[in-house]
């Protein structure tokens, strides 16, 4: 159809689904070809992600995209609320932007971040909790070093705050 993306987004959230924009036959033979068996196979559901940044560490944060997905702090850990599924073989990649206090540099020994994400099983109601938490500089890469997916995924992200016109994007014209 010729939907907008947000009631297309908001139906298939209603019926735990998903959807595409398929406007060409390459297109249509990722979704129904290449992604269909992992968007029908549900491996968890309802999963949640939260960061809790060290405030002695960490000046700033943000979260960039997904502001249509963001909870309230207490709904994390309320199983009722109904959050994203992921398919077999599929994945999901939230960017972050971050500000380090002045004086703190890699290497430092404190935690900057804790990550806690809760998911259910395909057929389970009651999620399971998973804690980890990163040092400052650990697994720290230059944007050069970066993979490739992970480069088109922030010049994507990049993209998306200048068409939004974000105020952190001020520099940035096209």
């Amino acid at each position: 159809g010729t939907g907008n993306d947000r009631d297309m987004e908001r139906l298939a959230d209603h019926g735990n689904g998903v959807y595409a924009y398929i406007d060409n036959r390459r297109e249509a033979m990722r979704m129904l070809q290449t992604n269909l068996a992992g968007s029908l196979q549900v491996v968890a559901k309802d999963v949640k992600v939260q960061l809790e940044f060290d405030p002695e560490v960490v000046e700033s944060f943000r979260l960039i995209g997904y502001d249509n997905r963001v909870l309230e702090h207490h709904e994390f850990a309320d199983d009722a609320v109904d959050a994203g599924d992921i398919g077999s073989g599929h994945f999901a990649t939230a960017y972050v932007e971050y500000t380090l206090r002045d004086g703190i540099e890699a290497g430092d020994p404190r935690n900057f971040v804790e990550v806690r994400v809760r998911y259910k099983e395909p057929a389970g109601d009651e999620s399971q909790l998973l804690e980890f938490a990163s040092r400052v500089g650990e697994g720290h890469v230059t944007l050069a070093e970066a993979s490739a997916p992970f480069r088109f995924g922030a010049a994507v992200a990049e993209f998306a705050e200048i068409l939004r016109g974000s105020q952190f994007s001020t520099d940035r014209r096209f």
